[in-house]
């Protein structure tokens, strides 16, 4: 009965994995909108705290989000595996 924790354990930390690019996009998505509008608003108040806003909206739209999609894929993956790896020895014991 322990051995289905692993199984199921490992599935769902897989399958955490495999959705968090799509959160973390949403979520880096409402920050740059965030800072967008603070540099708007502080544009005329305080140049130089503007000026920081659009170059950190700028580095988050830097992110190559190929990149974290293909390593959270293939770590997704890897956990997949060592589920069924782990369901065959509990199957087989």
């Amino acid at each position: 009965m322990f051995g289905w924790v692993f199984v199921v354990g490992f599935w769902l930390i897989g399958t955490i994995i495999a959705a968090s690019p799509g959160i973390l996009f949403r979520l880096i998505e409402k920050e740059k909108e965030h800072l967008r509008e603070e540099s708007s608003e502080t544009r005329f108040r305080d140049h130089m705290a503007s000026i920081f806003f659009s170059v950190e909206e700028k580095i988050l739209s830097s992110i190559p989000w190929w990149s974290l999609t293909l390593s959270c894929s293939i770590l997704a993956v890897i956990f997949f595996t060592f589920g069924f790896i782990a369901l065959s020895f509990v199957l087989a014991g």
